[in-house]
């Protein structure tokens, strides 16, 4: 794994953009060596029109992450939480009564 192309596999990141909401602010930028160390449950939680965070990135992260969950909320953008709060809690809910191994 010496070569230019094994180490670049190995580093990907999420790719830099900045949010909408601020124009200086960038993804996050997490290695999937980095979010392979995640051990504890965890949930990827995005919706179907967000405007700040790039889909790639939200589907690098739930892949990454071992046993990640992934929702996408329907018909909501960024701020999901206030724009459709009963479906937000019903899916945090959701989640937080999973059963863990």
């Amino acid at each position: 794994m010496n070569s230019p192309r094994g180490r670049r596999r190995n580093t990907r990141r999420c790719r830099r953009r900045p949010a909408s909401s601020s124009p200086s602010s960038p993804q996050p930028n997490w290695t999937a060596k980095d979010l392979n160390a995640i051990k504890v449950p965890t949930w990827i939680v995005d919706a179907d029109h967000d405007e700040a965070i790039q889909r790639e990135n939200t589907e690098f992260l739930a892949k990454e992450i071992p046993n990640a969950g992934l929702l996408l909320q329907p018909e909501a953008s960024h701020f999901s939480m206030l724009q459709a709060p009963r479906q937000f809690t019903d899916d945090v809910r959701h989640f937080l009564e999973r059963k863990w191994d």
